[in-house]
């Protein structure tokens, strides 16, 4: 659960929550995490009015019966050395698991482009730090279009600490696709997976099918492919089949 009615899950506020919980309910359907944008701020920021905003996602993960967020490792300021950067992200990492921990959450690490946690190795080592209080919310597409290998190479560093997958597909040079149909290895690293841990997990869809300034902006790649649809809903309905094409 990343947004709902145009809005998204940190700006909600708790009778929304209800308000989500209970058409979810109707609809006999859970949540498996919160897609919250936790960690998506520059490693300078004010924790302390920070921890309120991880308080209240905690409180609407309470609602939506959800024990899992996605959480990113934070941008660099420009005027941080490397180590002040690197101590930064560690120190504030560790204040949000211990407002987690409060909360009974567990919270997810996901990989992205411009953060500290881009390269597998970066994020093995925040994952390493805390010693798997902090999970892995694996995204091979997001790997695959910083010219990182997602298997075997990222896959095998981080597979012990994976919590669920980030479906997304791409090509290095910047192209977004449906499962299956780019460079990330979901295939590869699902069966893998299977083969070698044969327990339960779980894969979110978040394909950026059409294009989307943001993700432009944050890959400082052009998103151009051949896959085009017309509304979000038609992309979103095919990433879906592709994946389950995938899977069988």
């Amino acid at each position: 659960m990343r947004n709902a009615d145009g809005i998204n899950v940190a700006q909600w506020t708790y009778n929304k929550a209800v308000e989500i919980a209970e058409k979810l309910k109707n609809c006999s359907m859970q949540v498996s995490a919160i897609g919250s944008p936790l960690g998506k701020v520059f490693a300078d920021c004010d924790m302390a009015e920070y921890v309120k905003t991880i308080e209240h996602i905690c409180g609407v993960a309470d609602i939506l019966s959800c024990n899992r967020i996605r959480v990113f490792s934070f941008y660099k300021p420009s005027n941080m050395t490397d180590s002040e950067y690197k101590k930064a992200v560690f120190d504030k990492t560790e204040e949000m698991l211990n407002v987690a921990a409060r909360h009974n959450k567990q919270l997810c690490l996901e990989n992205e482009a411009g953060l500290y946690g881009e390269a597998p190795e970066k994020c093995m080592e925040l994952l390493d730090w805390f010693g798997g209080t902090l999970k892995c919310c694996f995204d091979m597409g997001n790997f695959r279009l910083q010219g990182y290998e997602s298997y075997p190479d990222a896959y095998e560093l981080l597979k012990k600490y994976i919590a669920y997958f980030h479906i997304k597909d791409s090509f290095d040079h910047g192209a977004i696709v449906p499962a299956g149909s780019g460079e990330a290895k979901i295939k590869d690293i699902l069966i893998a997976y299977d083969r070698e841990f044969r327990r339960d997990c779980f894969a979110t869809i978040e394909p950026h099918l059409v294009t989307f300034d943001g993700l432009s902006a944050l890959t400082k790649k052009a998103i151009e492919h051949k896959f085009v649809y017309d509304t979000k809903e038609n992309a979103f309905s095919d990433a879906v089949q592709r994946f389950r094409q995938l899977m069988q």
